[in-house]
């Protein structure tokens, strides 16, 4: 995996010499998700070129479209954030992770992503939406958590 550690002095595309936040977000973003987006576009172009009708650069755009639901979120986050600096909310109207989860149904998301072998996990860090619920003890806190692994959910023997 590639890690981006330090800007070059002489980045300086019209005037500009820094990166924003959520420049440096997406910069991450498609980082973590280079070697499978190759590996994604090299499959829909080899059934491309052996006429395939199927839909085959489904995989490849839900990459992309992820990241513009990422930068949605991420959205949402600055303006509760602005809401709250300015008095406009109390800091417990800011909603936590859990509530975007919820809203964005992100539980679905990674279940259809983790079929195209993108654990979205890491990804959703990239902005602190780190939703896992914790271990609590006793039978009220009992949960499915999300596998935050590479193996499947279920194993059936």
């Amino acid at each position: 995996m590639f890690d981006i550690i330090e800007y070059s002095k002489t980045f300086n595309c019209c005037g500009k010499q820094y990166l924003t936040e959520l420049e440096y977000v997406k910069t991450r973003y498609y980082t973590i998700l280079l070697t499978r987006d190759r590996e994604l576009k090299d499959r829909a172009y080899v059934k491309e070129l052996f006429g395939n009708p199927e839909n085959n650069w489904n995989d490849v755009n839900i990459i992309h479209y992820f990241w513009n639901l990422m930068s949605m979120m991420y959205r949402y986050q600055v303006r509760f954030y602005n809401q709250f600096l300015t008095g406009e909310i109390t800091e417990e109207a800011i909603p936590d992770a859990l509530w975007y989860r919820d809203e964005f149904n992100l539980e679905c998301i990674r279940k259809t992503m983790k079929c195209i072998g993108i654990d979205i996990l890491p990804l959703l860090s990239l902005i602190g939406l780190n939703y896992i619920v914790s271990y609590q003890d006793g039978i009220d806190y009992m949960a499915i958590i999300p596998n935050s692994t590479d193996r499947p959910d279920f194993i059936v023997r």
